[in-house]
């Protein structure tokens, strides 16, 4: 039987790079993108994560599910209205919470997968970073919960460092760094990390997985 994945923000970084990876498995996969679809063999579905989700058909069963899509605001606390922050809860913890919801009977179908691409930042805060790690932390949170709650599926958070990707090399600017991306992980090596999760053992799950640049 073809396993069936759901990838949310395939369409650059760590989401096309798992889709690609997916796909090279032999997996069916449905990949989620805001403005452009990728070129890989995927059903593209598209849908913005700042507003209420449109329809998705789905297989009755349900492999996995990985959340890749993101945002990263980075600036002062005291510079940022409410908007700034309702936009950031709405694309990287309502609308995961609200997609998994969702697709709840069709991973308790197939005893299926989900995987939340978190961040250090879901671990660690620091000056500038408190909108995005703040949404990081209640993502945190709803994974460990859901854990708990969802005997029937398993549930992994992945804790990335920084990742060369155009996000990325937009914070870099931001926080006037020098663009390095040797000095971080590449998206390939993170996607191999969620593809990796992905063939645990049935008698086990990695609950917390975190990488660091070496």
């Amino acid at each position: 039987m073809t396993r069936h994945a759901l990838v949310t923000g395939a369409s650059g970084g760590v989401g096309r790079a798992v889709v690609q990876q997916l796909l090279a498995d032999g997996w069916a996969v449905t990949a989620q993108y805001r403005s452009t679809p990728g070129p890989e063999a995927a059903s593209w579905w598209h849908a913005d994560f700042t507003g209420t989700l449109p329809p998705l058909e789905m297989p009755e069963r349900l492999n996995a599910l990985i959340h890749c899509a993101g945002m990263c605001p980075i600036g002062w606390t005291e510079d940022f209205d409410r908007a700034v922050w309702e936009e950031t809860m709405a694309v990287n913890l309502h609308a995961p919470v609200d997609l998994t919801n969702r697709l709840l009977p069709a991973l308790r179908a197939a005893g299926g997968h989900v995987v939340y691409v978190n961040s250090g930042a879901g671990q660690n805060t620091r000056p500038q970073w408190t909108v995005y790690s703040a949404s990081k932390f209640a993502a945190r949170a709803w994974c460990d919960g859901l854990r708990g709650e969802e005997p029937d599926i398993r549930v992994t958070s992945v804790y990335p460092g920084r990742i060369a990707t155009e996000m990325q090399r937009r914070i870099v600017g931001e926080l006037g760094e020098a663009w390095e991306p040797e000095r971080f992980l590449s998206p390939e090596t993170v996607a191999d990390a969620i593809v990796g999760v992905l063939a645990t053992p049935g008698d086990a799950q990695a609950t917390d997985l975190t990488l660091r640049p070496r």
